[in-house]
């Protein structure tokens, strides 16, 4: 996942994230999973995000991970309240679990070498590349950038219509989720 020069400066400034995890299905008795999101500290080296904590191992997003490698992390903030300027990034990403020897835990009387590691496979930003509201109106401007790598085009292209060929696609569109869905040609 590429993050702009822009969006690794942000990160970089913050320190404070949500990470949202959820348990894998036990059984077909238990339907529901309950998820689970915390305010987590975290490190990040332009590549991977890295999730501690002081007793990382009895957590609940721990526990949760090891069961399923799926998350969602938030960081956000805003730069200002008047006027109103929300700023973040959102991303989708697979974890596992590491060892480091550095990492912000060691600033802390508890530290801890296992770290969850987060690698990004999908991201959403707003109010780093342009403010989300100009002149106290919504800034449609901002909805029309997206970063998307060809990877994860071709990704949904096999997925999505079965194909291997960008020349067999129609249209590509980013949906208010985030998601691209992918329309194929239809056959002359």
């Amino acid at each position: 996942m590429i993050f702009s020069e822009n969006e690794r400066d942000y990160l970089k400034s913050q320190r404070l994230g949500r990470i949202a995890t959820a348990a894998a299905l036990m059984s077909s008795s238990n339907r529901s999973v309950q998820p689970d999101v915390v305010p987590v500290g975290f490190d990040f080296d332009g590549e991977y995000f890295y999730i501690g904590g002081m007793n990382i191992l009895k957590s609940t997003k721990y526990k949760n991970v090891l069961k399923n490698n799926k998350v969602a992390f938030v960081v956000d903030d805003l730069r200002t309240v008047d006027p109103w300027d929300p700023r973040g990034i959102r991303i989708y990403g697979n974890v596992d679990i590491v060892t480091r020897e550095s990492g912000y835990m060691n600033n802390t009387n508890h530290p801890q070498a296992k770290y969850i590691r987060i690698k990004p496979y999908k991201k959403w930003s707003w109010g780093i590349e342009e403010p989300v509201f100009k002149d106290g109106k919504f800034n449609e401007d901002s909805l029309r950038k997206c970063n998307v790598t060809v990877e994860e085009v071709m990704g949904h292209v096999r997925t999505d219509i079965h194909d291997d060929h960008l020349g067999n696609v129609r249209e590509i569109n980013m949906e208010r989720s985030g998601q691209l869905s992918i329309l194929k040609k239809k056959p002359a």
